[in-house]
């Protein structure tokens, strides 16, 4: 019976500490346009994600659109193990209250010619194919 514990603890030890991976974030392919609808080629753009239930701090990356206005960024993924997925969404909501964020998030920002725009995205929602630069750089 003692022998029967150990080989369930060592079972339930190497499951909690096994990585998991999953996507954050899918590709995601957008084009850059001005206020006007025409493309902007060679933006600066920079995508942010996070999978805010057991990750600590976000990723980005930057880079630019092509001739056309378009930039594709790359499906986000990451690994973790099963215990920091089911420990960390309750340490969150014990040490950030009602200001706790949970799942994956994502966000993109382009900048060019003295305007800006960004777009963001949640699981569920519809991944935005058009980024308008229609804010004006202050």
């Amino acid at each position: 019976m003692k022998r029967l514990i150990l080989v369930a603890l060592g079972v339930t030890l190497v499951a909690l500490l096994w990585p998991v991976q999953s996507i954050t974030v899918p590709e995601w392919r957008y084009r850059v346009v001005d206020r006007t609808g025409q493309p902007v080629p060679h933006a600066f753009v920079r995508e942010h994600w996070q999978n805010y239930s057991f990750e600590v701090s976000g990723h980005e990356q930057d880079g630019r659109t092509d001739d056309a206005g378009t930039v594709t960024f790359p499906p986000r993924r990451v690994t973790s193990a099963v215990w920091r997925r089911a420990f960390c969404p309750v340490w969150n909501g014990l040490t950030a209250g009602v200001h706790a964020s949970y799942g994956s998030s994502a966000m993109t920002l382009s900048q060019h010619g003295g305007y800006e725009g960004w777009l963001d995205w949640k699981p569920g929602q519809y991944l935005p194919d058009t980024l308008v630069l229609s804010h004006e750089i202050k």
